[in-house]
């Protein structure tokens, strides 16, 4: 026998707990292995996970299949198959309603279906469900959805219904109406900028300003009367004569702040684009705007430069006209 010095052990007492570090790491790897795929076997989760292959003496596979066979077919009584088969052909049915109609709780139907589904039988997802209540939900607002973009929408009937229609609605059905809307910008069958409300009724102060004007007052004056910049002065000025009760002195005087017609078609355009991209006005940005964006285009740019310039031209229907001069 070969002698070994004291350094000669300590490397053979090294290289041996190396070789058992490995031995238990192959042992480890093995048994998660077998674990898994006993689990993927029907009712593997039924099965208690071995901890060791030492220890342990794993059965055939052929026991596991009787095993679940025989608890599968104890579980498939007449009440459970009933259960099932509801549950699977009826996607509007809940756990609560077909634990009413078995006289048991929708917690009990709950442990019903989830061991049907570990002993691999099929079971209907709940999401199922979900989608089949929104179809349903969507059929059943379709019809007005469609005719309301096909006749209304660029009239101001449309935001008074799509504000009606969004505060009954459900969330699919309120997605339905977006989606409708965004798919016909697309297409270039509707204009986005007539999804938004804007009010062009006259107002008090629009009167007001009439009335100095009327005085004689230039429109400098009037703005620091009421504290307003001469060209929201110049945009009320628009607003009386679109209805008819103003009529300026110097006929560039009103159009003088506008723009240029080709600078307001790229800049309606560039919110055209950004709408239909999924943007809404708050994400639009306004170059030398530091405040709410949605406020400033809405206010300042769409009611000047386009739904009174679709009023002119009786894009937006008669209504317009009544609505102005009934205020």
């Amino acid at each position: 026998m070969p002698k070994y010095t004291f350094e000669d052990r300590l490397q053979k007492i090294k290289e041996y707990k190396e070789d058992l570090r490995e031995v238990r790491k192959w042992e480890r790897e093995l048994v998660n292995k077998i674990n898994r795929n006993r689990r993927a076997l029907p009712g593997g989760k039924y099965m208690k996970p071995l901890k060791s292959v030492r220890t342990q003496v794993i059965p055939e596979p052929r026991s596991y299949v009787k095993s679940f066979t025989s608890k599968r077919e104890r579980f498939l009584n007449d009440r459970n198959r009933l259960i099932i088969d509801l549950w699977n052909n009826d996607p509007s049915q809940t756990l609560n309603s077909v634990g009413l109609q078995f006289d048991v709780t929708r917690e009990r139907i709950r442990q019903v279906l989830k061991k049907a589904k570990l002993l691999g039988i099929e079971i209907r997802p709940s999401s199922d469900r979900s989608k089949h209540l929104k179809t349903k939900q969507i059929e059943a607002v379709k019809a007005e959805v469609f005719d309301a973009l096909k006749n209304i929408y660029g009239t101001l009937q449309f935001p008074t219904w799509k504000k009606q229609f969004l505060k009954k609605s459900t969330p699919a059905q309120a997605r339905f109406l977006r989606h409708e809307m965004r798919r016909r910008w697309e297409n270039g069958t509707l204009d986005p900028l007539f999804s938004f409300e804007v009010d062009i009724s006259l107002k008090e102060k629009h009167y007001k300003i009439l009335q100095y004007r009327k005085w004689g007052m230039t429109l400098d004056d009037i703005a620091m009367i009421l504290n307003l910049s001469k060209p929201s002065i110049t945009n009320y000025l628009k607003d009386l004569k679109l209805a008819g009760l103003y009529t300026a002195v110097n006929e560039n005087q009103v159009e003088a702040t506008s723009l240029d017609d080709d600078l307001v078609q790229e800049r309606l355009d560039k919110i055209r684009k950004a709408l239909i991209a999924g943007q809404n006005l708050h994400c639009i940005k306004v170059i030398g705007y530091e405040g709410d964006a949605a406020h400033f285009i809405r206010w300042h740019f769409l009611k000047p430069y386009f739904h009174n310039q679709a009023k002119k031209t009786e894009k937006v229907n008669g209504s317009l006209n009544e609505k102005v001069h009934s205020s």
